[in-house]
């Protein structure tokens, strides 16, 4: 502190040209990082347009699939509904020949046939 301000730095340079220099590295080094961080966002929406366009298709293909699972769903709860009544059906002719059967029995057995011969 003892020696007054000369007005040139340690290597002989100005003052000025030494902030000019730290200004320009600095302004270097944004360019450089303005430059990466373009690239890098670029890259990036495109890998998020790619995703995004790859989820569309799957949610689609996922509608597609759903809507038919819900026809193949409808359609066989009208066929388990139409077996329904046709089980119902069934089981009431079961049991009408059943009803039938011994009516027919009782009118047709072997005693009864011997007393009218």
């Amino acid at each position: 502190w003892s020696k007054g301000f000369s007005g040139t730095g340690q290597d002989g340079k100005g003052p000025g040209e030494a902030i000019i220099k730290v200004l320009e590295d600095c302004s270097a080094d944004f360019a450089q990082m303005e430059a990466e961080t373009k690239s890098q966002e670029a890259a990036e929406e495109a890998d998020f347009d790619k995703e995004m366009t790859d989820a569309k298709k799957e949610k689609a293909r996922l509608e597609t699939e759903k809507t038919t699972k819900e026809e193949e769903e409808a359609r066989l709860t009208e066929k388990i509904r139409d077996m329904s009544e046709k089980k119902k059906m069934t089981d009431r002719s079961v049991s009408l020949l059943a009803k039938y059967s011994e009516d027919l029995a009782e009118k047709c057995n072997k005693t009864a046939y011997e007393a009218r011969t």
